[in-house]
């Protein structure tokens, strides 16, 4: 039998743009391009960032000095739990930094000393969530084991984007591979891009080679984000975010 992969093209991404009614609608856009720009994320990637080996802050100079205009590659190791296999992502790629900013900003207003209207109270469940500290998370500061606290967190973004889009979040890993293809990269550079677990790589590559096959990754990674039309994407997302007055 054939399967059919869902997935999701770019000119129905901007469409949707159009549908949103809220924040919450707008941060789950957001929320599905951030996952797409990681080469395939989950919501609990995303929680759990934080927690990963990266050298964003790594500074320019000795001093700390860190340039707007660094010619430094920003990196995030990420091991899949599903295979296992480090993935090493770029993150000084547009927009992916704009997107980080933008998301924490919106979650700010959703989540940050959010007022009862009945009681005149800060809604404590926000507060649970949000950190205005990134040493706590990026995004969300709930322990990803709390799968109630999981689950309530996200309902409301898996129903704006299901709406929205007619899929699910991990449609955005889906439509990240499926464009790969569309573009001929190699199975061998996929998988790397992907995470999937592949031991006829490391039988291929020797460990000399490996910096090579790194940059190979990190173009493919570019190529993908450009043939998708991040970008514009994302401008758009950001013009209807200005007509909500956020």
């Amino acid at each position: 039998s054939i399967k059919i992969i869902p997935t999701l093209k770019s000119e129905e991404f901007e469409a949707a743009i159009k549908r949103v009614e809220d924040i919450y609608d707008l941060q789950a856009l957001y929320f599905f391009l951030m996952m797409f720009c990681m080469r395939g994320f989950y919501q609990a990637d995303l929680v759990t960032m934080h927690l990963y080996e990266t050298n964003v802050n790594e500074p320019d100079e000795p001093d700390g000095t860190i340039y707007l205009d660094s010619k430094k590659r920003r990196y995030i190791r990420h091991q899949r739990s599903k295979s296992g296999e480090l993935m090493e992502i770029r993150m000084d790629i547009e927009p992916i930094f704009s997107l980080i900013y933008d998301i924490r900003h919106t979650i700010q207003i959703t989540h940050a000393n959010k007022i009862n209207k009945r009681t005149g109270e800060p809604f404590k469940k926000g507060a649970d969530v949000y950190s205005p500290n990134e040493l706590e998370g990026w995004f969300f500061k709930y322990d990803i084991n709390n799968t109630t606290v999981h689950k309530n967190v996200w309902d409301v973004y898996q129903k704006s984007i299901r709406r929205l889009l007619g899929k699910p979040f991990k449609t955005a890993r889906k439509t990240f591979e499926s464009y790969a293809l569309k573009l001929a990269i190699s199975q061998d550079i996929r998988y790397k891009l992907l995470g999937h677990a592949n031991p006829t790589i490391k039988a291929h590559y020797q460990d000399w080679e490996w910096d090579e096959l790194k940059q190979q990754v990190d173009e493919a990674h570019q190529l993908v984000l450009k043939e998708y039309r991040v970008e514009e994407i994302y401008k758009a997302i950001d013009n209807k975010s200005r007509e909500l007055g956020l």
